[in-house]
């Protein structure tokens, strides 16, 4: 698209510039089914073409290269030996240097997560994804397929959600 030729292009001028990451911060209570966060993670992931594509040039022009999978492993870290006064100012500092670290736009994902430990029924889950595969729209999406995915897969359930009709690159 236009704002993908306009994002590179400014890529090329401050390159491996976190400028154009977009994180999400979700604060999770209770208890974690981390396996059925991660299944819905990849179901997210196999759905969207555009959280499998990667970019590069070709002769000058930008080419997009949407990959059949990639892994999407959900970094762990885990507080709780911390004195509890001090593990949200650490993960809030751990939190800053996820989404201030750049991606490569020529290798995908353009997405990462972090799950912080903060409690044995305290979680944050970062998912930072770049400006490239993703918008204001797009998180708000991945936060409702978030939330479908992962009760039905907490509940021993398969999908609900039904095939998607276009993709970004129809568009």
């Amino acid at each position: 698209s236009f704002a993908q030729q306009r994002m590179w292009f400014l890529e090329r001028l401050t390159p491996a510039s976190p400028l154009y990451n977009i994180p999400t911060r979700i604060r999770l209570r209770g208890t974690l089914n981390e396996t059925a966060l991660q299944r819905s993670l990849e179901a997210i992931i196999r759905r969207h073409e555009a959280l499998r594509t990667r970019f590069r040039e070709e002769q000058g022009a930008l080419v997009l290269q949407v990959q059949p999978s990639v892994p999407v492993p959900i970094a762990v870290t885990d507080l709780r030996d911390l004195p509890e006064t001090e593990r949200e100012s650490m993960a809030q500092r751990l939190v800053e240097q996820e989404v201030n670290t750049p991606f490569d736009l020529s290798r995908a994902p353009l997405l990462r997560t972090h799950l912080y430990r903060l409690a044995d029924q305290e979680y944050w889950w970062v998912v930072t994804t770049h400006h490239m595969v993703s918008d204001g729209r797009s998180q708000f999406l991945f936060l409702q397929e978030w939330l479908t995915l992962y009760e039905a897969y907490n509940q021993g359930e398969s999908s609900p959600l039904p095939p998607l009709s276009f993709q970004y690159t129809d568009y």
